[in-house]
């Protein structure tokens, strides 16, 4: 079976009463595993109240004071966006994420990244996800409270697809290897330069996004990063011939 494991991922969630909706939320659709960053507030009182049912869930709640700590280890990441912009990563409806891009990456370690209530995600925190996903609202109001548009996304997740979640078998061997790949990608990608650190983010994000897709083998790897010291090689011959 082509299994996906889900976390969600609260980026500095601000009330107590929205961590603990989004673990009731949660539990309902048959998730578990949360992951909160930097939270503003904490995970007794209030958010155990609001949680009822789910307190196992705040329990086993991962706390990290950054987000790239969050993501450690999932080999998909998409982040929650109702904002557009030219320096902004273009979302994709929700339902058509579900459908017709996820099933390309099964099986996945998935990750997706709620922002704080008052502005949602950052750019560069963006820049940290494969893609971009926003949810189709009404034309009256379009602000979806932060444990609404988690429940929303669970739904949408275990409707798709309600066993898939359960199984885990992610291979650590291919997930290891498409690091490899990413982090030769990377060095190559500064060592001539690329325009900017957000461009290289970008880029990265749009790499993994492609890349993650494939089925590239062992061997497949080692050729591409044969490729990237090749032209290393090159470049820096050419940079001593012309001094």
């Amino acid at each position: 079976m082509r299994a996906l494991d889900v976390t969600i991922v609260l980026h500095k969630p601000a009330r107590a009463a929205n961590i603990g909706a989004t673990a009731r939320a949660m539990k309902v659709m048959g998730f578990t595993r949360l992951a909160l960053v930097a939270p503003g507030a904490p995970l007794e009182g209030e958010a155990m109240a609001v949680a009822h049912g789910a307190h196992d869930v705040l329990e086993q709640a991962v706390v990290v004071d950054d987000l790239e700590s969050a993501l450690r280890g999932s080999t998909l990441v998409v982040g929650t966006t109702a904002r557009q912009g030219k320096d902004r990563m273009t979302p994709i409806k929700l339902r058509r994420f579900v459908t017709d891009v996820l099933p390309a990456y099964l099986p996945a370690q998935l990750a997706v990244v709620f922002g704080c209530e008052e502005s949602g995600l950052a750019n560069d925190d963006l820049d940290r996800c494969q893609f971009a996903i926003e949810i189709p609202t009404g034309p009256l109001f379009h602000s979806l409270n932060l444990a609404q548009a988690v429940m929303v996304v669970c739904y949408e997740l275990f409707s798709s697809a309600p066993a898939q979640h359960v199984a885990p078998v992610v291979s650590d061997a291919r997930r290891q290897r498409m690091e490899t790949l990413y982090r030769g990608l990377e060095t190559f990608l500064t060592e001539v330069e690329y325009p900017n650190r957000t461009s290289l983010a970008r880029a990265m994000a749009d790499a993994r996004r492609v890349l993650d897709a494939t089925h590239m083998t062992e061997r497949d790897v080692n050729t591409v990063l044969g490729l990237f010291r090749h032209m290393r090689f090159l470049l820096r011959k050419g940079d001593a011939e012309r001094e």
